[in-house]
């Protein structure tokens, strides 16, 4: 148990780093990328306003001596565009290119640039992208293309986002490694805690035993002396209960033991396993005038614990007879499905009074609210708790005034 807790601990711990992790990062670059194609607009909007006025650069061996002797806007474009690549085009009405300027690319050459130019003019869209260029069609007397090519701001982008993924991967794994060595220390008092309350369980229910079987004894030897009465019925009736319940609670701590050694599985028939169950139970079953319905498919085998599995069969068949009332049916199937999987139903009528609520029935000491039955709640949590240690499902459901356990192997 503690080792599921612990697992349970790191999952749930690695799962909220990812979470947040995962969050901010993605936060980080999608307001990067982001960003980029608003800026990327601001840019084409600046370019397209600045275009009927831009000259291309003067080819010169140093253009910070050329903007230097130069009056007006540097030869890398109008301010706000430094740095940038980009080219416009400017069409009259009839669709004549009136300007063109490509001095400020150097990722097309000028013949494709044109070409561009001209399909994104004959084109409906103003505003889109395309590959790593980004276009603004400003349409009117005269219409102006203007594109800007992106491709080293979003492989900037990009390389941001690797890295940054590296980064957190590399800082995910050595958070794993720390929770996974951290959460020993953590879960210790919880260790401590359930080895003490496993000893005190089995201490208790050998402690009990002793007075449990003395007040048996005595109240046997009164009812020599002085016949049985109601209250010596009920004596032995609370008796019964107080055995029944630590046996119980025994059988449930061993079950949450880490050594699985304890309880070897092995190929076994399970067709003669629930035939020889419910074969115990048969005469219980007809005095207490409830009918026994078997539905077995031969020749059903499994690989698991007999002891434990014959446990689960003599725990449900425990719990319909305590609570199947009189005249009604227990039903037991077994079957193997189509995809090789065990089918193990136990199905009886319940009392049309009883509220019982499915979703709690395998929780520890449930009992409905207008339970009548005597019993310690305990069964279904041991029922729960055998099927999983063979990796099974248990679940319930109530249809027709009837309780159906289905448990799948």
């Amino acid at each position: 148990m503690i080792k599921k807790l612990r697992i349970k601990f790191i999952l749930i711990s690695m799962a909220s780093v990812l979470f947040i992790m995962v969050a901010i990062i993605a936060s980080i670059n999608i307001s990067n990328f982001v960003n980029t194609e608003n800026d990327s607009k601001d840019k084409l909007s600046l370019i397209i306003k600045n275009a009927p006025n831009d000259e291309p650069p003067v080819p010169e061996t140093n253009p910070l001596i050329n903007y230097l002797e130069k009056e007006g806007e540097p030869p890398l474009g109008p301010q706000g565009l430094m740095g940038e690549d980009f080219f416009f085009v400017i069409y009259d009405q009839d669709g004549n290119i009136t300007k063109e300027n490509y001095g400020h690319i150097f990722s097309i050459s000028d013949t494709n640039a044109r070409a561009m130019a001209n399909k994104l003019y004959q084109g409906k869209s103003n505003l889109g992208k395309s590959g790593y260029y980004r276009y603004k069609v400003s349409r009117g007397e005269s219409t102006i293309v203007a594109v800007l090519d992106l491709k080293q701001r979003l492989d900037s982008a990009n390389e941001f986002l690797r890295n940054s993924s590296l980064i957190s991967a590399g800082g995910y794994l050595v958070t794993f490694v720390a929770v996974f060595f951290l959460s020993k220390i953590f879960l210790r008092p919880s260790e401590e805690s359930y080895r003490k309350q496993k000893e005190f369980i089995t201490n208790a229910s050998h402690e009990l035993k002793t007075p449990l079987t003395i007040i048996s004894t005595d109240v046997e030897i009164l009812e020599m002396d002085h016949g049985s009465s109601e209250w010596s019925e009920s004596i032995k009736d609370q008796v019964k209960r107080l055995t029944t319940m630590t046996n119980e609670l025994v059988i449930l701590s061993k079950l949450g033991e880490e050594n699985k050694n304890n309880y070897p599985f092995l190929e076994f028939s399970f067709t003669d396993l629930v035939n020889e169950s419910t074969e115990t139970f048969s005469q219980s079953f007809k005095v207490a005038n409830i009918k026994l319905v078997k539905d077995i498919d031969e020749d059903v085998t499994f690989c698991g614990n007999r002891f434990l599995l014959n446990e689960l069969c003599t725990v449900m068949l425990d719990n319909a007879l305590k609570y199947t009332p009189k005249n009604g049916e227990e039903k037991i199937s077994l079957k193997k499905n189509s995809k090789g999987k065990i089918e193990l139903t136990f199905s009886n009528d319940i009392d049309p009074e009883s509220e019982v609520d499915v979703s709690k029935l395998f929780e520890r000491f449930y009992r409905s609210a207008n339970n009548k039955t005597s019993g310690s709640g305990i069964g279904l949590s041991i029922a729960k708790e055998l099927v999983t240690m063979h990796k099974g499902k248990i679940s319930a459901e109530i249809i027709d005034g009837k309780i159906y356990f289905y448990t799948v192997f």
